[in-house]
């Protein structure tokens, strides 16, 4: 109980004695003091109750978003082979298995992979070199072109390896997965390989 408290209830006692219509004057007033009390801060109360119900709810909703979910669809890349290597193409290496490689879609032509992985823009301390094998063996006016494309976009590149299929460094223009046509002689074929961002 605060001073002022202690002088209103000194105050109404005195008044109580003084009156001859209430003795308990005094209670009376305490009495309804508290009732306004409670009466203004059960309201209150039920207000504040209902802002924190209403603010737990709207905090633990998901989020809304304007965007609709786009499905990435799969890539035509695959990671490279490291089984063993086609038999037409085991001429040279002292293990047949191990070695990173990609077999064209006709079966015509590997890709041993000596820079795995390859990237773009090339490394400059290493090149992305690749070692193409044919099925058949190229005569030697063979040239082997390859024509890149980039999967999910309009970019295209053209590489003239300017011999035969054989070893030979093949940059990219961009990091990603790229369908290569492959020309050489009367031969065509195409394989897909993965050039990483360098």
């Amino acid at each position: 109980m605060t001073d002022e408290d202690a002088l209103l209830a000194g105050v109404l006692q005195q008044l109580s004695r003084d009156s001859p219509h209430d003795p308990d004057l005094a209670n009376t007033v305490r009495r309804g003091a508290r009732r306004r009390r409670l009466l203004t801060i059960g309201p209150i109360a039920a207000v504040l109750a209902v802002a924190v119900v209403l603010t737990g709810i709207w905090v633990s909703r998901p989020a809304a978003t304007n965007t609709p979910a786009v499905a990435t669809p799969p890539s035509a890349c695959h990671p490279l082979e490291t089984g063993a290597l086609p038999e037409f193409a085991r001429a040279g290496f002292s293990s047949p298995e191990g070695n990173p490689f990609a077999l064209s879609t006709e079966g015509t032509m590997v890709a041993v992979v000596f820079a795995n992985p390859l990237v773009s823009p090339a490394a400059p301390d290493r090149g992305n070199k690749i070692l193409w094998v044919p099925r058949e063996t190229p005569s030697a006016t063979d040239i082997l072109v390859i024509t890149g494309h980039l999967e999910g976009t309009d970019l295209t590149t053209t590489v003239n390896i300017g011999t035969a299929p054989g070893p030979s460094y093949v940059d990219m223009p961009a990091p990603g997965c790229w369908l290569l046509d492959l020309h050489w002689g009367n031969h065509s074929d195409s394989m897909y390989l993965r050039w990483e961002a360098g």
